[in-house]
């Protein structure tokens, strides 16, 4: 795992809220076509289409989850892996809280400077990473 993928744990958890969000809106739009089909009034192509379209807007979204989901996970693995409690911590509060050197410094420094702790977690994943 790299400092670059740890990174992308914050935009992970947005995308994967944001698909969410996006698939709960086309299952309601596919079940009320679905429903305005099934009263047997005439159809026309464009409802078809349309509903087609959601259903496959559907699977790409619930790809897009699945594939995120196991980011988010791998990227959880590895921060509760670390053994060294502090330096869990600090990992914890700079990728998956999102915090900056500075923040993780003041949080969970024990006056620690910030450049330190950036120091001391990067040469930890570049020492995972060999």
């Amino acid at each position: 795992m790299t400092n670059k993928e740890l990174l992308q744990y914050k935009n992970v958890c947005f995308c994967i809220r944001k698909y969410k969000e996006e698939l709960k809106q086309l299952e309601i739009k596919i079940s009320g076509a679905s429903a305005a089909n099934l009263t047997g009034m005439p159809r026309s192509g464009k409802t078809i289409s349309t509903v087609e379209s959601s259903v496959l807007r559907k699977e790409t979204l619930e790809e897009r989850i699945s594939k995120l989901q196991q980011t988010k996970e791998s990227i959880e693995r590895f921060v509760s892996s670390i053994e060294d409690p502090l330096v869990r911590l600090w990992a914890e509060g700079r990728y998956i809280e999102g915090l900056s050197w500075i923040e993780v410094s003041h949080k969970y420094g024990k006056g620690v400077a910030d450049n330190t702790i950036a120091q001391a977690l990067l040469r930890y994943i570049k020492s995972c990473s060999v």
